[in-house]
């Protein structure tokens, strides 16, 4: 009897050390189930982000903007981030069909947009965002530049999230500007995507 214990020891060690093995990615170890060593049965396993969906942080703006003016004028949007422990993990995708840059900036002055409200992905969910969105605000200070890219119809769109493998997790009690600027004459239309989580955790 008790070497049949042993036995039934080992092999939860072995299968717990399988599952953080896999958990962690290690180079070499590739399609290892994660498996629950009570009941063998297979645990799901999900990005962080994608788990944020299904816990009610996560949220959207998918939107279009056109431009009918003539080339270098601009279209603004920004969000604010909440002077609370709460950090935003933000990303972005931008396509413009004609020639466009598009530059961020950082601890921007804005004053007077028109608020845009962040859509819950999790439709049942009650959580409110805490980020802020506004469209066409009034630039009183730009602030600082963080990201610039050009971008035309027939190319790929640009943005945060390029691959889907990187984000800005913004700074707390700061406004962010997207200026999306056209550098032609031609009529405009700009794809907006814009989408978030919200983490309630302190700066390190």
């Amino acid at each position: 009897m008790k070497g049949k214990n042993n036995l039934v020891l080992t092999l939860f060690i072995f299968v717990i050390s399988i599952s953080y093995v896999s958990a962690f990615n290690f180079p070499g170890v590739q399609d290892v189930n994660i498996v629950d060593p009570l009941d063998g049965e297979t645990i799901p396993v999900i990005e962080k982000e994608h788990l944020e969906m299904h816990e009610g942080h996560h949220y959207f703006i998918k939107t279009w903007l056109e431009n009918n003016g003539a080339a270098d004028t601009s279209n603004y949007f920004a969000f604010t981030t909440p002077n609370t422990t709460t950090r935003i993990h933000a990303k972005s995708i931008l396509f413009a069909d004609t020639d466009t840059t598009f530059n961020i900036y950082e601890d921007c002055d804005i004053t007077n947009g028109v608020p845009v409200t962040g859509i819950n992905n999790d439709r049942d969910s009650s959580n409110v965002a805490e980020l802020e969105a506004f469209a066409a605000p009034t630039i009183n200070d730009i602030g600082n530049l963080i990201f610039s890219a050009r971008n035309g119809g027939g190319r790929n769109p640009i943005g945060i999230s390029l691959s889907g493998n990187y984000e800005i997790i913004a700074k707390t009690n700061s406004s962010y500007c997207f200026e999306i600027t056209k550098q032609t004459s031609a009529d405009t239309v700009i794809d907006v995507d814009f989408f978030w989580y919200e983490e309630a955790h302190p700066h390190d």
